[in-house]
């Protein structure tokens, strides 16, 4: 009995470790999809943005490749209009050159006491996370692949003023012509901000998942191991000689409520009981009109059985009844006809059957 218990138990735990294990999975990899999906977003609108500004460059170049203009004109004019350029609230570009050790502003926007300085102040030991300086890893980057991302915390203007620092990320592209490196930057702090809402959100799923399945595993793992453990203990009683037992076979019925039923000899007859086990397709005696020509019980609309440990149930019955000579009402009592039954475990009466409805008990 024990060890039906504990195995229904294990294995619908181990379906709900799965079924938690899956939706945590899945719950995680959306998770990750949707932050992928966000700094990517960032990641092209801070892009295009450069490319835009990048191909006003170009188009300066092109002035003095062509010599409309001299190529002192032609940067001084691209400077202006890459210093007018503006997008979203305060998004502008800022121009630096790839001198070493450390590069120098050509010109920005907002800060034109930067313009001609070398970029060396330790504030600016903030990119990719390791404190280096950010403008050496712009240089760096476009060196090796002409443009690319660097990411770095700054510090972020409010109407109350600079904030702590914040997550940023630039893009930077070089205009190799005049070793002139153009970027500009985008704060991601409420990227971050948007990824922890989703993380809670997320971790609350997973936390309902996980409660509402151990709940309704529990209920179904007991509603299945109970009737498992009645059936297994009325085996062992029955091994053991003792037949007064209690088995669950169903809803009882009153099979004369059968339409154009008219055998009023059958035993089943105008009596509320488990007939399929009586005299219909699980008897050894059938009396049923329908089961003595091979209709099978669980067809009928009455049928009681519910499912199959009722089934089970009520074939043991039937199984036992095919191996017991019981007694005639003269008879010595059920203990003398079962080997190892004495009188005081052993009523005189075959079997006591018991639904599961509270329904009065039957004896066989």
């Amino acid at each position: 009995m024990g060890r039906i218990r504990t195995t229904v138990q294990f294995k619908f735990f181990t379906l709900a470790a799965a079924i938690i294990l899956t939706f945590s999975a899945a719950i995680t990899w959306l998770y990750m999809q949707e932050r992928n999906n966000l700094f990517e977003d960032r990641r092209q609108m801070v892009k295009y943005q450069v490319e835009t500004a990048w191909s006003v460059l170009d188009y300066y170049g092109n002035q003095a490749r062509n010599q409309v203009l001299t190529l002192e004109e032609a940067q001084q004019q691209a400077m202006q209009a890459i210093k007018n350029m503006r997008y979203g609230d305060s998004g502008y570009f800022w121009i630096n050159d790839t001198g070493k050790p450390i590069p120098k502003m050509i010109m920005h926007p907002t800060v034109p006491a930067l313009d001609g300085t070398i970029l060396d102040d330790p504030k600016y030991n903030c990119a990719l996370g390791i404190k280096e300086n950010l403008f050496v890893a712009f240089r760096d980057v476009t060196e090796k692949h002409g443009e690319g991302f660097v990411d770095y915390l700054w510090p972020k203007p409010t109407k109350n003023g600079l904030t702590e620092e914040q997550p940023k990320l630039s893009f930077v592209k070089l205009y190799p012509e005049w070793d002139w490196i153009i970027g500009n930057g985008l704060y991601i702090d409420d990227v971050e901000q948007e990824l922890s809402s989703i993380l809670y959100t997320s971790l609350f799923l997973i936390f309902a998942i996980m409660l509402g399945t151990i709940i309704h595993i529990s209920f179904v793992a007991r509603s299945i191991s109970k009737p498992l453990r009645k059936i297994s203990d009325a085996i062992s009683q029955l091994s053991l000689g003792h037949t007064d037992i209690d088995l669950p076979v169903g809803i009882q019925v009153d099979c004369s409520k059968l339409k154009n039923c008219g055998q009023k000899d059958c035993n089943s007859f105008g009596m509320v009981g488990p007939c399929w086990v009586e005299s219909g397709s699980f008897a050894l005696d059938k009396q049923c009109p329908r089961a003595t020509k091979g209709e099978d019980c669980r067809t009928c609309e009455l049928y009681g059985a519910r499912n199959e440990l009722e089934e089970v149930g009520s074939s043991i019955i039937v199984t036992t009844l095919a191996r017991v000579d019981f007694p005639q009402p003269d008879s010595p009592t059920i203990a003398n006809v079962l080997p190892g039954c004495s009188s005081k475990s052993t009523p005189d009466k075959a079997f006591t059957v018991a639904a599961f409805d509270n329904n009065p008990p039957f004896t066989v």
